[in-house]
């Protein structure tokens, strides 16, 4: 989605909402997961006093495998943004979003956003207990007859 920024410029007050879904072929150009809910962006951005806000949540779902015992699983996750949006940025900030011209690519800070979400580790649960390291047996669904 393309915001144009140029109105927003212009008009004091004046404020942009925003409620849709990342279409599957733009999410698939950015960034290669499987998603089982494709991203759903809810927000606005407005002119406040000549400094562009823009505020959104996102919510999405990912298809997983565990790192500890393989199992397939789902689940959905969300972020909120709160951030201003500037020409140029003479610090580096993560409260700001540099824009050259006058369009702000959403879909684009929202997938590079949802990127620096990512877990590092993704288990079917908290308390998973794995694989058994000699017979491979789930662990989760009873002890298996390994001695330790």
């Amino acid at each position: 989605m393309l915001i144009d920024l140029r109105q927003l410029y212009e008009n004091l007050g004046k404020s942009v909402d925003f409620d849709y879904e990342i279409d599957k072929d733009v999410c698939d150009s950015y960034i290669q997961v499987d998603f089982s809910k494709r991203p759903s962006v809810k927000g606005n951005i407005t002119n406040r006093s000549g400094v562009i806000e823009l505020k959104l949540s996102a919510t999405y779902g990912l298809n997983h495998i565990c790192d500890r015992c393989l199992i397939e699983f789902e689940h959905d996750y969300t972020f909120d943004m709160d951030v201003i949006v500037v020409n140029t940025a003479k610090d580096y900030s993560d409260g700001y979003i540099e824009v050259s011209g006058d369009k702000l690519n959403l879909d684009e800070q929202v997938l590079s956003t949802l990127l620096l979400h990512f877990p590092s580790k993704v288990l079917c649960r908290d308390d998973c207990k794995g694989l058994c390291q000699r017979c491979g047996a789930d662990l989760n669904e009873g002890d298996c007859d390994c001695q330790d």
